[in-house]
């Protein structure tokens, strides 16, 4: 039986079966039943040397193990297509990544997953994440591009105009305010001064027009 969409939470490492064998336990969580599952691998978790008062053959700290490039483990991690360790002995400082992704599995029995089977989904979750990002890249160029351009430009278009016209406006006011204004005698003054000509000055000032 397959389970997807399981998520890594975590690992752990001792000695297992009637052998004691060395061993790394992957813990994931269905996202789907919430049901917790495990995959061991076998790996090695001793010292290959003596290293100051640790003897070879002596278990490593908790949490450290070491593997061939046969094992599986090792062919489990090139499936994911993350980067390997420095050392083959540097796992436990990588093994965060595996949260990154989702995976699924065989289960043997009960809640032991067949680790033979396990895979990764990445190349399905990036080809998503490529095609959405696409998608939603492409609208937002549009909207910068073309309606934002407008939104900007025409108030200052139309700010300009407005300005042009309310140049010329006050240009012909100003103009006939001055044209009005440049003769200082009113209606009522030259009908009083017509009044009070003479007859000699009426005549001379009518020659002029005629």
């Amino acid at each position: 039986m397959d389970v997807c969409n399981l998520r890594y939470e975590g690992y752990s490492t001792g000695c297992y079966g009637q052998h004691k064998a060395g061993g790394v336990t992957l813990q994931f969580l269905c996202e789907v039943t919430y049901r917790n599952y495990y995959a061991i691998f076998n790996v090695d978790i001793t010292r290959k040397r003596d290293v100051g008062n640790h003897k070879a053959g002596s278990l490593l700290p908790k949490g450290r193990f070491s593997v061939s490039r046969r094992s599986a483990f090792y062919k489990f991690w090139l499936s994911t297509g993350l980067n390997l360790p420095t050392r083959l002995s540097a796992f436990n400082d990588y093994m965060g990544k595996l949260k990154a992704f989702t995976f699924s599995a065989d289960i043997v029995k009960g809640n032991r997953l067949d680790a033979s089977s396990l895979r990764s989904l990445i190349a399905v979750l990036n080809t998503s994440n490529k095609v959405q990002t696409t998608a939603q890249q492409l609208p937002n160029n549009i909207q910068a591009i073309t309606s934002n351009n407008s939104v900007v430009e025409t108030p200052v278009i139309v700010a300009v105009k407005e300005n042009l016209t309310a140049c010329a406006n006050n240009y012909d006011i100003s103009k006939q305010v001055s044209t009005n204004t440049s003769n200082p005698i009113t209606p009522l003054d030259e009908t009083k001064r017509v009044q009070n000509q003479t007859n000699e000055e009426w005549l001379a000032e009518y020659d002029e027009y005629f």
